[in-house]
């Protein structure tokens, strides 16, 4: 059944229910309501009674209680308390710093010292992250732009259109392979070309080292 309105307000449903549960309407008719209306999804009708009851009860208002959970223990003076015992030995451990901080447990005070301080540690020493997310970028540019000599073959992913303007941006110095010719490379036309041909179409067998020898020797 397709719902007559999809989306309803938030407090628009308990007051629906707050209404009918005024005129001493069954459960299962309030329910069945809301289903018609809003969609079968719109409520369990456990929750529908929960709200009957409440109003019921003398409950007026049909918003729902905003639970705020558990306040913070971590106050600035106790982030303050465990930064002057940080400076004050910065080889202190979190298991000695508990003594210092007894009223905390320790996976808090390191996540004092960690996310609230910013310390690290470092050859056994707490020591304040340096680094922020700009630095780190600046890092990162550099290392793909001082000094780069990138030397390729002039494969189609290296001359490509996207990757020439990528190392443009980059500034990496270009050493591309020399052209292949016969005065550059004379083993590709002199050796490897007559080699090719004199193997084609053959499997040589060698029964001892004199075949090996006179083989060679052809191949001079």
């Amino acid at each position: 059944m397709e719902a007559l309105i999809p989306t309803p307000a938030d407090c628009e449903v308990p007051s629906v229910i707050k209404f009918l549960n005024a005129q001493s309407i069954a459960l299962i008719k309030i329910h069945c309501q809301l289903c018609q209306v809003y969609g079968p999804n719109v409520m369990s009708k456990q929750m529908v009674r929960c709200w009957c009851r409440q109003f019921s009860a003398g409950r007026q208002s049909v918003h729902d209680e905003t639970h705020s959970g558990w306040p913070s223990i971590i106050t600035d003076d106790l982030v303050e308390l465990v930064r002057e015992h940080i400076m004050e030995n910065r080889r202190i451990t979190i298991i000695e710093l508990s003594s210092h901080v007894p009223q905390i447990s320790r996976p808090l005070l390191h996540e004092i010292v960690t996310e609230h301080l910013l310390f690290r540690k470092f050859c056994a020493k707490w020591v304040p992250k340096q680094l922020t997310p700009e630095h780190n970028k600046n890092k990162r540019s550099g290392m793909l732009s001082a000094g780069i000599v990138f030397l390729h073959n002039n494969a189609r992913p290296h001359t490509a259109r996207w990757t020439s303007s990528l190392l443009q941006e980059f500034s990496w110095e270009l050493y591309n392979h020399p052209p292949y010719s016969p005065d550059l490379t004379p083993s590709d036309f002199h050796l490897f070309l007559h080699l090719k041909k004199f193997l084609s179409g053959e499997r040589q067998h060698f029964e001892n080292d004199r075949q090996i020898s006179q083989f060679r020797w052809r191949l001079c």
